[in-house]
């Protein structure tokens, strides 16, 4: 019904075309490519000695997973904060309210006070 339309894009990674299907966009896909081919690279340009295929890609690997895990930890930590900033508004809006309650209270206390001492004015006037 309605199932999403895959993608076969087919890409370059480290010199190996690779045909990759997802519901992602193609744009998408040839980012995720040149950011790993990104990656390899600045592991060719710093690698000293011959490391073995195998061992540059666990190292890429590695690289991304620990990049991964640090925008988890960083948007586990943005959520944290929302929370916070939500349960200050929270409190923020319900003392709001109570000096909302406490204006009008006022403000009747003001009227009625008010009423009353013209009250005694006019008893004054009138003796």
């Amino acid at each position: 019904m309605g199932e999403n339309k895959k993608n076969v894009v087919d890409v370059i990674i480290n010199g190996i075309k690779i045909s990759m299907i997802s519901e992602e966009n193609k744009e998408y896909l040839h980012e995720i490519a040149d950011y790993i081919n990104k990656k390899t690279d600045e592991l060719d340009k710093n690698k000293k000695g011959g490391s073995s295929s195998q061992l540059m890609k666990l190292i890429v690997s590695v690289n991304i997973a620990d990049e991964l895990f640090r925008e988890r930890k960083k948007i586990k930590d943005l959520e944290y904060e929302l929370e916070k900033y939500i349960a200050e508004l929270g409190k923020v809006q319900e003392e709001n309210l109570m000096l909302k309650e406490t204006i009008s209270l006022l403000q009747t206390n003001l009227y009625s006070t008010k009423k009353t001492l013209q009250e005694y004015i006019e008893a004054f006037d009138d003796n």
